[in-house]
């Protein structure tokens, strides 16, 4: 038997494109407050800047009816042991807990409540 190389061996099985879906969806992935708020251990000064360019492009989402998905970070089980070893690497990621202002959709991009958008 002889080696193959990684790219051989999964060629033809991952490479099949089925393109693209009959409507359009905007993902809003993990935009929480620990990440916008000055002095907070996970700021991001990146992330604050995403947060400001996408607020035109949510309410253009919205007004124009495309699907939205909002993402977050938040642990429910007692001392974050749903995190697993993630938490144990980063243990600051145990601010995104129920209650924990710093694990809420930042308001300029949070879902609206109530709404299927």
């Amino acid at each position: 038997m002889s080696a193959q190389s990684l790219s051989d061996n999964y060629q033809g099985v991952w490479g099949q494109r089925i393109g693209f879906g009959a409507r359009p969806a905007l993902l809003m992935i993990d935009f929480m407050q620990g990440y916008t708020t000055p002095g907070a251990p996970l700021y991001a000064p990146g992330v604050v800047s995403a947060v400001e360019q996408s607020m035109a492009l949510l309410e253009a989402a919205r007004r124009l009816g495309i699907a939205l998905v909002h993402s977050n970070i938040r642990y429910q089980a007692a001392e974050c042991a749903d995190g697993g070893m993630w938490v144990r690497k980063a243990p600051v990621m145990k601010d995104m807990v129920d209650g924990n202002p710093l694990a809420e959709f930042c308001a300029a991009v949070a879902p609206l409540p109530g709404s299927r958008w």
